[in-house]
């Protein structure tokens, strides 16, 4: 009986992303640019109000958890240098008190990245037009990747995971639904919570991680893995090219 609750609700999870899709109209761009950028010009994702076009789960309500446990974090793990990336419209980041750490936030969204660094750019915070999936990063101590995953195709997550494993950046913090025991492939651009510790993807433990879950509903992590072990895993999918 259980097996079966779990096969209705996959093809139930199926059923709303396949129109989830259809209404965000997916199919219809060309590339990933074209598709995140159209997002941000239209403001998609609206859950975030006029405080930000980067979603509901950028705002500063939703990220408080993560804002006041993630300077102790970056320091604990001497981490000086950083990338975030996708970093959107850079609505909570800003409110990070980050003594001795330079940040570097990337996104695909180019008129986005223009406004930021004209807004926010410094001596220690600049903004590059930068894709996750090709990009070669700068160098950084630990890539900082929030909330962007779940809304990728496996085809992709994969990509942006190679991409990590050859960009020579030491640490990858990136969200992960950790209590979720099941993936499921998805259009990228429609969204479903993802589990990197389980199939097809397999991560081991993370070193440490943050929490990151304000709402309860579905319990998230901040984990940060090794590109080493990142490495390892993808070897054994046959996925590291």
């Amino acid at each position: 009986m259980k097996k079966l609750f779990s096969k209705l609700r996959l093809l139930d999870k199926k059923r709303r992303i396949k129109k989830s899709a259809k209404e965000l109209e997916v199919d219809k761009f060309e590339t990933v640019e074209d598709l995140f950028t159209s997002y941000y010009e239209n403001n998609t994702w609206s859950g975030g109000g006029e405080e930000t076009r980067s979603g509901s789960g950028s705002t500063l309500k939703k990220t408080a958890l993560l804002r006041d446990e993630l300077p102790a974090f970056l320091a604990k793990h001497n981490f000086t240098r950083m990338l975030d990336a996708p970093c959107g419209d850079y609505n909570w980041f800003r409110e990070i008190k980050r003594p001795g750490v330079t940040y570097i936030g990337g996104d695909i969204v180019k008129e986005m990245v223009e406004k930021n660094q004209a807004s926010y750019g410094d001596e220690s915070t600049s903004f590059i037009h930068f894709d996750i999936v090709s990009g070669e990063p700068p160098e950084v101590d630990v890539w900082f990747c929030r909330d962007v995953l779940l809304h990728f195709s496996y085809d992709l997550i994969f990509s942006f995971l190679e991409n990590f494993v050859k960009s020579g950046v030491p640490y990858l913090l990136v969200s992960n639904y950790h209590e979720f025991e099941e993936n499921i492939d998805i259009p990228t651009g429609t969204g479903r919570p993802l589990n990197l510790q389980v199939e097809p993807f397999n991560l081991p433990e993370p070193k440490d991680y943050i929490d990151d879950d304000v709402a309860g509903r579905r319990p998230k992590r901040m984990a940060l893995w090794a590109r080493e072990t990142v490495a390892e895993a993808l070897e054994k999918s046959g996925k590291l090219s």
